[in-house]
């Protein structure tokens, strides 16, 4: 088996990790295509505290090991050279030899660049986004410009100092590509936001229990949105939109599963027929097998072009009916599809109630989008 050094700084607690990091290294050990050590780098003293008391409590679920390294905060640009410098100094501590270094963001990737230098190491960059795009979302619009101009120059040194891409959509893979002239000694590949078959599926039997737990009723129409607040996902939109739908039918409800319960209350308010959750990410199954509808809102930009929601595949896996825009390109493709659970958001009707066979959903997209269905491109990845 081929050995991997793994490198993220985003904590361990964070939905998107557990799906798209220690369910994928779980995965490629299970079938002995690799073996993991992870490298956390923190700037946070908070997020080393969450990480290792998630990491303490699902010790039995991760086999391989797992280190800490403190960085200096990645918005200090000038110090970036230290931090490259103190992951140099604490892969040569642990002491192992390793066939590829897989660096999870461009941020990561710029980390190793001592190590592919100094060390020969092979590095994969997995590039989740657009960062550069990202920063249309935030508040200062004096420093805007300029940032892009770093994210984007990061995104191009990250690829050039790497010897595998792994792009989660295809027009972040063109980004790329109209950057970079010389890419012919690159392998890249274009892997979407997957979940594993074995966390999200569609049972009739889940489905009874909690609606039953959730006292909702049988002819009760269900949305269920999953996610954080960030603005990009649109969460005041998809309270409006439900605010939208109770007005013309008030047998409705929408659970709301996310990790920053006071701010989702907040943003609700007293508004009715809402329940706010905050549940494990192995529980997030049973409550989308409650539900009827998967909300997905986002805005036609640069930002959602490049991006691959875990959210989609899970909502869709679990057999729901999805309403969402055409921002996220590569998934709404499957609107085309004879499946036929796309449904773009000004065309939904509450009132029209097509005949959907979840199980049918969940199998087309068990086949196209799960972590299993991208074994052999894994495979062709750590060869």
């Amino acid at each position: 088996m081929k050995k991997i050094l793994f490198i993220l700084s985003e904590n361990f607690s964070i939905g998107v990790i557990q799906s798209q990091v220690l369910s994928h290294i779980e995965l490629i050990q299970k079938n002995k295509i690799a073996k993991f050590t992870i490298v956390f780098c923190y700037w946070s003293i908070e997020e080393l505290s969450k990480s290792r008391e998630f990491l303490r409590n699902i010790k039995h679920k991760i086999n391989c090991k797992v280190h800490f390294l403190k960085i200096f905060r990645p918005a200090l640009l000038f110090l970036n050279f230290k931090n490259q410098e103190r992951l140099f100094k604490k892969i040569i501590k642990i002491n192992e030899k390793f066939d590829y270094i897989h660096a999870r963001t461009d941020y990561c990737a710029i980390l190793c660049k001592n190590l592919t230098k100094q060390l020969n190491l092979k590095l994969i960059w997995d590039c989740r986004g657009d960062s550069s795009a990202e920063v249309d979302y935030e508040k200062l619009p004096l420093l805007k410009h300029l940032k892009k101009i770093y994210l984007n120059h990061r995104f191009k040194m990250a690829g050039k100092i790497s010897k595998k891409i792994i792009f989660v959509s295809n027009h972040l893979k063109k980004k790329y590509l109209d950057f970079n002239i010389k890419t012919h000694k690159k392998k890249i590949f274009v892997i979407p936001s997957t979940a594993s078959k074995n966390l999200f599926y569609y049972s009739k039997n889940l489905r009874k229990k909690y609606r039953n737990e959730l006292k909702i009723k049988e002819k009760t129409i269900v949305f269920v949105y999953s996610g954080s607040l960030k603005r990009y996902q649109n969460f005041n939109k998809t309270i409006d939109f439900f605010k939208k739908q109770y007005s013309i039918h008030n047998n409705t409800l929408l659970i709301i599963l996310t990790q920053n319960i006071k701010e989702a209350k907040k943003l609700v308010g007293k508004e009715k027929n809402i329940i706010i959750k905050s549940v494990l990410y192995e529980q997030v199954n049973n409550y989308l097998n409650a539900a009827d509808f998967g909300i997905l809102i986002r805005n036609n930009d640069s930002t959602n072009f490049a991006a691959s929601p875990t959210k989609f595949a899970e909502y869709c896996m679990s057999g729901l009916k999805v309403i969402t825009t055409s921002s996220v390109r590569d998934y709404f493709k499957y609107s085309r599809e004879n499946i036929k659970n796309i449904i773009e958001i000004d065309k939904f009707n509450i009132l029209f109630k097509p005949n959907f066979d979840r199980k049918t959903i969940a199998s087309f997209y068990i086949k196209e989008i799960s972590r299993e269905s991208y074994l052999s491109e894994y495979k062709e990845l750590y060869d």
